[in-house]
């Protein structure tokens, strides 16, 4: 994950006219986000108390909700300073482009579940109030949820450049299966055991 955050941070204002990230705000979360995980994997190994392993799911989980607000990605966008001169061209760039938005816009829906989840766990451990998600959900729901459709989306929008491509050259209809597909992976992998936790609260 904070090889995604890294990545994100630098090509989602390339790509998708995010706000520049501040790299204030990396030097705050990506070492709070690796001091958490630190903290979790040391208490699962019986190297710190439980507890610690508990705050450290509760700094990661606002690490990737401070993450996803600092990346704007939610926000309102400015519109490209050039407009391409051919309509076909113009429409093909733009129906590509919806089927990544669709795909990273979800990746970035299930990644702050992954946080709010996290916080949950450490907040039901610390507390005992109420039983603490499955750990397996929060996994799919940064596996599935997050790594896939941010592949599928950023891919979209930069193979053909790499490649020498003209936007029309990449296919519609292959760019909306192929975010639809990975949306669908996201939530047949999360939503069942989500679901199910919600209803046992």
């Amino acid at each position: 994950m904070p090889l995604a955050v890294a990545f994100a941070s630098r090509t989602f204002p390339l790509f998708l006219r995010t706000p520049v990230v501040s790299p204030t705000w990396l030097v705050v979360i990506l070492p709070g986000y690796v001091i958490g995980l630190g903290a979790q994997v040391g208490a699962n190994l019986g190297f710190v108390p439980d507890p610690v392993g508990l705050a450290g799911s509760v700094v990661m989980g606002v690490g990737l909700l401070g993450w996803i607000r600092v990346l704007g990605v939610f926000g309102r966008r400015p519109s490209r300073a050039g407009r391409i001169a051919d309509p076909a061209v113009r429409r093909a760039e733009a129906l590509v482009g919806g089927a990544s938005d669709l795909a990273i816009v979800m990746a970035m829906v299930w990644l702050a579940v992954a946080g709010v989840l996290l916080v949950l766990v450490g907040v039901a451990g610390l507390t005992g109030v109420f039983a603490p998600p499955p750990g397996d959900v929060i996994r799919h729901a940064m596996g599935a949820g997050v790594l896939l459709p941010l592949v599928v989306g950023m891919s979209l929008r930069m193979l053909p450049g790499f490649a020498g491509l003209r936007p029309d050259a990449v296919g519609i209809g292959a760019s909306w299966v192929a975010s639809g597909f990975a949306v669908t992976a996201g939530l047949s992998r999360i939503g069942p055991g989500l679901v199910s936790w919600i209803m046992g609260l």
